[in-house]
């Protein structure tokens, strides 16, 4: 069945194996739109194709290792443009650790973007670590740390953003 969010048209199909120990998931998600209702509206079409395996054991982080693959495209039908397309490439490792009032999160993600050309790629590569503390059932305290290297490759550009979050919520 299609699931419908903004105008985009959504068809998500995985399926997983899990051991004692060990789980593997696969899902693949396709969107699109329909912009003959408005033709103002581009034409968006979307593939992701994504493969990850956890590793739990007893008393051990939490171990997460992914890589998801996404092929789009969108076009102006009004003008008749040729569509643009895009190739996404992501690997994703990641550790999460719970104790009854503790959690933590780290993940690092590497992802390239490619213009299906003859240019060169863009290169993201993302680091983030969370964490959260309850003291009481109500409060909890929670803290992120993110940084995110960017490098465009047609521009040569290069950005680094670091960013940081500090909140508490209470729950009456």
């Amino acid at each position: 069945a299609a699931l419908t969010e903004n105008g985009l048209e959504s068809r998500e199909a995985w399926v997983g194996w899990r051991s004692s120990f060990l789980a593997v998931r696969s899902s693949i998600l396709q969107r699109s739109n329909h912009p003959a209702q408005d033709p103002s509206r581009s034409r968006i079409t979307a593939l992701q194709k994504r493969l990850a395996l956890d590793l739990t054991l007893p008393a051990w982080p939490a171990l997460t290792i992914a890589y998801t693959q996404g092929l789009s495209s969108h076009s102006f039908e009004s003008v008749r443009s040729n569509p643009t397309r895009t190739h996404t490439d992501s690997f994703e490792t990641s550790l999460n650790y719970a104790l009854s009032r503790l959690k933590v999160h780290a993940e690092s993600t590497y992802t390239t973007d490619d213009f299906l050309h003859s240019g060169p790629a863009s290169v993201r590569l993302q680091h983030l670590v969370s964490g959260s503390y309850s003291p009481l059932a109500a409060l909890t305290f929670s803290s992120t740390l993110m940084f995110t290297d960017d490098r465009d490759g047609w521009s040569s550009r290069h950005t680094v953003a670091p960013s940081s979050d500090l909140a508490m919520s209470y729950h009456a």
